[in-house]
């Protein structure tokens, strides 16, 4: 392959940006995704999402679950006018894209921290964009369902809220 031809599949995507889809309470989820891609009619393009779980709390988040809906893409100008579909997707040819992925958590998220997410589906964390043969600009649209998540609740050892004791 010569060097242009390397170069291609970086050319039709933006560098990767942080878009929070779900935020309450102090627990945020983000999904990793290019900033904007440009596709060819016809064309489509697959990119490796990261999803993280931010725990903005004092308390440990110990399980999550929760899914995320990948809408498809409509041209701003026109709600009718699609541009294209947009599924999770795992690593095989032959896999088909699914608009909708339940996630968990991996490890327990201490306090002011995060963690990464995996999809229940194994390998299924690409995201691909097929584009229709229509012109036009839009921008995607995230579902998320938050379907539960655990927190372990732990006092501070400087927290004195309990009987005052005295041994005679």
């Amino acid at each position: 392959m010569t060097k242009l031809g390397e170069k291609l599949p970086r050319l039709e995507q933006d560098p990767a940006k942080a878009f929070t889809i779900f935020e309450q309470s102090g627990i945020s989820i983000e999904v990793t995704l290019p900033g904007a891609l440009s596709l060819s009619k016809g064309g489509n393009s697959q990119y490796a999402a990261t999803v993280t779980l931010k725990n903005d709390t004092e308390f440990t988040v110990t399980s999550a679950e929760f899914k995320v809906t990948l809408n498809n893409v409509y041209d701003s100008n026109s709600t009718n006018m699609q541009l294209a579909t947009v599924g999770w997707k795992g690593p095989g040819v032959m896999d088909q894209p699914k608009q909708e992925m339940s996630f968990t958590l991996d490890a327990a998220v201490s306090a002011n921290g995060s963690g990464n997410c995996s999809p229940k589906v194994t390998l299924n964390s690409n995201v691909q964009w097929l584009a229709s043969m229509n012109n036009g600009q839009g921008t995607e649209n995230f579902t998320t369902s938050l379907t539960s998540v655990q927190l372990t609740l732990t006092s501070a050892p400087e927290t004195k809220n309990g009987p005052t004791l005295i041994v005679l």
